[in-house]
């Protein structure tokens, strides 16, 4: 693909983890419960796989089954150590969204603004897809305290 050969393997590799950090990143920021989670990681991998349909052809590109297929390998080598996963995908995805950023700002820029728009619609949508704290489906929040702060520093990270 001409496109990502724009990119060095590990520029492309920031690029293609990214939405997947930044999805698991939110999902693990909120306190959803087995069935929440299971929900946000469902909405994660639809907003994901949604880029195939994107005007966008670098997001066409990340979307497509074998770099989503690499950036599930990636995503578990840095979740890590299941005691410290929430930090450690946390740190990971919003350095990972900043460093995707500065590569296409210089290399890309013409690609910046929907990839921009489209890592941060992904957390969005993870985030509001299940309600916080409630007791059997009732009460709580669409959006959780945890979640909130992570949205507010992925927009820094992006400079959204």
């Amino acid at each position: 693909m001409a496109l990502k050969d724009t990119f060095t393997t590990e520029e492309w590799a920031k690029i293609r983890d990214t939405p997947n950090l930044v999805a698991l990143a939110t999902a693990m920021s909120g306190a959803s419960g087995l069935f929440g989670t299971i929900g946000e990681m469902f909405t994660a991998a639809k907003a994901v796989y949604a880029g195939l349909s994107n005007s966008d052809e670098l997001i066409k590109a990340v979307a497509a089954k074998e770099e989503l297929e690499a950036s599930r390998e990636t995503v578990k080598q840095v979740a890590g150590d299941p005691a410290s996963a929430q930090e450690n995908v946390r740190v990971a995805a919003l350095a990972s969204a900043q460093h995707a950023k500065n590569i296409l700002s210089a290399k890309a820029p013409e690609h910046c603004t929907a990839y921009v728009a489209w890592v941060s619609d992904i957390a969005q949508k993870v985030a509001e897809s299940s309600t916080e704290g409630g007791f059997l489906g009732f009460g709580g929040e669409r959006v959780s305290e945890g979640e909130r702060a992570f949205l507010s520093d992925l927009k820094s990270a992006l400079s959204v």
